[in-house]
């Protein structure tokens, strides 16, 4: 299951120049149109995992809690909405509804003392920003328990400051990066994963992300490639979706290479790790990327036609991730700076195969290509090449 952040649409305090924390004000014709946009990008991403219910928990202020009606409206599944309190934004006291310069003409000494520590200041009759991070903290670890007990996809809808807040706590990153972060107006972004892991596996989607902020930091003049490789269901593209939004990585897919026709003999097929066409990718994509290219002619085999797609000229940037079974072939495995290898357990695998492909299509998956997959896993020693071992049974 995942959880998702909308911030409210436009509202009248943002068509002025003022701060607006606690001061209530509507959502304009605009915010509601955004917060229609919302649902229906929240929509197509359920879509996806055939996600039947969603849990709303909104800020009392009624630029959230209107456009949580309106994500209930138009999401066309059964939702609840739950109003959370301690959801609201920062508290600005008697600087509620000022600009910056009226503040700066009538409190001069109090908007210096703000300037030189931002953090432990408290605005007039207001909050300051230590304890409105630990009013969103202690908040937020309460919601965590309720997502948690849940079984569907949850949805937050706050304000900047607020969902600025939770990204800062769940990424484990510091205060100061508070200024670093950006959200919209009616934007949805995803906050939290199933990524939590189990004993051995004990890594989180946080931990991942903070390791390849580290490389990325670490290659300033180097291409970063991190692999994703595992069990068919185990949520290895969901993983990808994922570390692309938060990281603005382009995603490479090992479906777009599968073998062509020509290429299935019976003496590759029956080679453990032979059924993707591993050659085509390293040569058109791997060894490119690791060369520094910055424009990539790029050609995906298409299942419906049995052939290759006329190539399109792509723009890989400084993060590029590979998702899908095969990634860590042997003749690839090399090429990358971190390899992640995903699991499930067998009986959770085939419900996830059954909701996502159907009961049909999940006979050919346990006939076949997970028992391909094993072979190859087994093999070529694939989970003992990677990195990290990500376990999302019973999630």
């Amino acid at each position: 299951m995942a959880t998702y952040l909308v911030r409210h649409g436009e509202s009248e305090g943002n068509c002025h120049k003022g701060y607006y924390g606690s001061l209530d004000t509507p959502l304009t014709e605009q915010g509601m149109a955004q917060g229609r946009e919302a649902a229906h990008e929240l929509s197509e991403r359920m879509k996806e995992k055939s996600v039947h219910e969603v849990a709303i928990f909104t800020s009392p202020l009624q630029r959230a809690f209107r456009t949580a009606c309106i994500l209930e409206e138009n999401l066309e599944r059964p939702c609840r909405i739950e109003v959370v309190p301690y959801l609201t934004e920062i508290d600005f006291g008697r600087w509620e509804g000022m600009d910056y310069e009226e503040i700066k003409e009538k409190y001069p000494e109090e908007c210096l003392e703000w300037q030189e520590d931002w953090v432990n200041f408290r605005f007039p009759q207001g909050e300051s920003f230590k304890k409105f991070y630990q009013r969103v903290e202690w908040c937020w670890k309460g919601l965590e328990r309720k997502i948690n007990a849940f079984d569907c996809d949850s949805v937050v809808v706050s304000h900047g400051g607020v969902l600025k807040v939770i990204k800062l706590i769940n990424e484990n990153r510091p205060v100061s990066d508070f200024w670093k972060l950006k959200f919209s107006l009616g934007e949805v972004q995803v906050v939290k994963r199933d990524f939590v892991l189990k004993e051995n596996y004990s890594i989180s989607s946080a931990t991942i992300l903070n390791r390849i902020h580290s490389l990325v930091e670490g290659n300033k003049n180097k291409r970063v490639i991190i692999a994703i490789d595992g069990r068919c269901g185990a949520g290895k593209t969901t993983l990808a979706q994922y570390l692309r939004e938060q990281t603005g990585a382009m995603v490479f897919h090992m479906d777009d290479f599968f073998l062509r026709p020509e290429q299935r003999t019976a003496e590759r097929l029956s080679t453990p790790g032979e059924n993707v066409d591993h050659e085509r990718f390293l040569s058109e994509v791997l060894e490119p990327l690791r060369k520094g290219t910055l424009e990539l002619p790029y050609q995906r085999f298409d299942c419906k036609s049995q052939s290759l797609q006329e190539a399109v000229v792509i723009h890989p940037g400084k993060l590029c991730i590979v998702e899908g079974s095969y990634s860590c072939h042997p003749s690839l495995v090399n090429q990358y700076d971190y390899r992640i290898f995903m699991t499930v357990s067998p009986d959770e695998q085939m419900e996830r195969i059954v909701r996502r492909n159907g009961s049909e299509a999940a006979k050919m998956f346990k006939s076949r290509w997970i028992p391909l997959e094993e072979k190859y896993f087994s093999v070529c020693a694939v989970e003992g090449q990677c990195d990290c071992t990500i376990d999302t049974s019973k999630m």
